[in-house]
């Protein structure tokens, strides 16, 4: 087994909208950086990529992903996204706030397109032996955040009894002397606890984690993160700043070096990998008429503002939302739900699971209960932002659902995505499905 890694600094330009305040950045705290891990057994090669943004669109995702694998001569690429909630929003469907920043970030975007290939081909040139170490720890940087309120609805908040992933996975990456090249380490929770604190740029506690495990193993290490299942836990405490985001950060990073120190070596030599897509069916439109009403009234309030003054952004995006649903309507079919999953595993030795989209923590506690492997690994937010996939009882909620699992009439986020329509109960079995069959392919081996 060879291995090879590089990075580079992709922090946007100052001045563009970040996430967390809804605000124009002011200054830059943290860089963001992409950071590349490439495996070789010399038959596939797998790239690995840390990318400390929010997510991305399919359009430029994909692009990326053909251009990674063509101009650095990999079989699979993983662009793995943290999250974190101060820096901007690439997709050029998101709401309104966002595309005010497509002329502002063309340069930016187009940056992309050269460095990271760049840098994965920079990683597969310098491979070298190297042997793989996989081990866990225990840590919790933040909590549930859906509480049932008392009129049933569900709302954003600490919920201390609910199911959170409590620990850290990593993977080991050692020259043959035996110092430590890379570690490549997951945790699910939203990075936000800087969020509204701050208008700078940062990587949240991601970012303060690759610093705390430098500290710790070396300034030669490459710490790549691969946020996981938290698309139902918020890092905590919730926009408190970048004190309180390095102190979880410093957490992070500490439990990462517990776990290497405990790791098993992988003793199996050659990679198995398998990609898959799945369209998760969506519900139906709402009535046309009420589609209508609403955007007619997003329509009156965004007339009332006073002449020259900024738009309400609510209403901004409300009438986008209406308009496209109003599109596919005449348009006559109802959309899917795209999840692109990945699987890349060692023998039954070591075994990731990749998924795009923001992913409920109870997927990830289910494949860890489940998985052939005896150290299993989950990504999510993989080449893709896409939307919230929750599980089959939030989703029976309906409108009461919340935030991520709510649909018409709230505005929740499925109307804030490209399906503007809420997936269907019954995904869960179809996405459980889907990992099974790729499971397989590791049994089927031996």
């Amino acid at each position: 087994m060879k291995a090879g890694v590089a990075h580079v600094d992709v922090t946007p330009p100052v001045g563009c909208w970040i996430l967390g305040p809804v605000a124009q950045s002011t200054g830059v705290h943290d860089p963001l950086m992409a950071r590349a891990l490439v495996l070789d057994d010399g038959k596939t090669k797998v790239a690995i990529l840390g990318i400390d943004l929010i997510g991305m669109g399919w359009e430029l995702a994909d692009e990326l992903n053909g251009l990674i694998r063509e101009k650095a001569g990999v079989d699979v690429v993983l662009l793995q996204f943290s999250h974190t909630h101060s820096a901007p929003f690439p997709p050029t469907w998101m709401t309104s706030i966002y595309k005010r920043d497509i002329e502002l970030l063309a340069d930016w975007r187009d940056g992309l397109r050269e460095s990271l290939p760049r840098i994965v081909k920079e990683a597969a040139d310098s491979a070298t032996p190297v042997e793989l170490r996989a081990g866990r720890a225990k840590v919790q940087v933040g909590f549930n955040r859906r509480v049932v309120g008392d009129n049933g609805f569900v709302h954003m908040a600490v919920n201390e009894d609910g199911p959170v992933v409590p620990w850290t996975d990593v993977l080991g990456v050692y020259h043959e002397d035996g110092s430590p090249m890379a570690v490549l380490y997951g945790h699910a929770a939203h990075p936000v606890i800087v969020h509204a604190a701050s208008t700078e740029i940062s990587a949240d506690y991601p970012g303060f984690a690759a610093a705390r495990i430098r500290e710790k193993l070396g300034p030669d290490v490459m710490p790549i993160f691969v946020q996981g299942c938290g698309a139902n836990i918020n890092g905590h405490p919730l926009a408190k700043g970048f004190d309180e985001a390095k102190a979880a950060g410093d957490k992070l990073g500490d439990a990462v070096a517990a776990a290497l120190e405990s790791a098993d070596v992988i003793q199996a030599d050659s990679l198995t990998t398998v990609t898959k897509r799945v369209d998760l069916p969506c519900i139906d439109f709402p009535p046309r008429e009420e589609v209508q009403a609403k955007l007619d009234k997003a329509n009156a309030q965004i007339a009332e503002q006073a002449e020259g003054g900024q738009a309400w952004l609510g209403a901004c995006d409300e009438i986008e939302a209406m308009t496209d649903l109003l599109g596919m309507m005449d348009f006559g079919e109802r959309p899917d739900f795209r999840l692109a999953m990945a699987m890349v595993s060692l023998g039954k030795e070591w075994g990731m699971v990749s998924f795009s989209g923001e992913v409920f923590c109870e997927y990830q506690l289910w494949i860890d209960e489940n998985a052939p492997f005896a150290h299993t690994f989950v990504g999510a937010y993989a080449n893709n932002f896409g939307g919230y996939i929750a599980c089959d009882a939030d989703l029976a909620m309906g409108d009461k659902g919340g935030y991520e699992a709510g649909c018409w009439p709230t505005m929740s986020c499925a109307l804030i995505v490209p399906t503007r329509v809420a997936l269907q109960v019954g995904i869960e079995e179809i996405i459980r499905s889907a990992v099974r069959d790729m499971w397989a392919t590791v049994q089927n081996d031996e």
